[in-house]
């Protein structure tokens, strides 16, 4: 079990993944906007975030920056529909600790959460 935050946009696909991922007996909490994610993260403490690439204000890649700064150890996962090199790269050199395109198998996040949880 992991305490999950999901920072995406689309309302939608948060309270989508937030429930799927409860299902695995994660505890899950979401957040519309990079700026809403940091905040959340500034009071709580999660095992990973899932971040979406394409945030409006900061980027996912910003966000996860700026989560990074403050929780070295808090493992992102970056979530994108437009993945290439360039996005690749910015990801990993934000701090990322795994980098998914989207659309995505559930199985396939959970598998990420699982790896990077393995890595604590």
């Amino acid at each position: 079990m992991a305490t999950i935050l999901i920072i995406d946009d689309d309302k939608d696909v948060c309270e989508s993944l937030a429930e799927a991922l409860e299902l695995f007996d994660h505890d899950c909490e979401v957040a519309y906007s990079g700026e809403a994610g940091i905040a959340l993260a500034k009071s709580n403490r999660y095992d990973a975030a899932v971040v979406d690439f394409g945030l409006p204000g900061l980027s996912g890649v910003e966000t996860i920056r700026a989560l990074r700064v403050e929780h070295q150890d808090l493992h992102c996962i970056l979530v994108t529909g437009y993945l290439s090199e360039q996005i690749e790269e910015q990801g990993t050199q934000s701090g990322a600790s795994a980098i998914i395109s989207k659309p995505f198998k559930l199985a396939t996040l959970q598998d990420a959460i699982q790896a990077v949880k393995a890595r604590s």
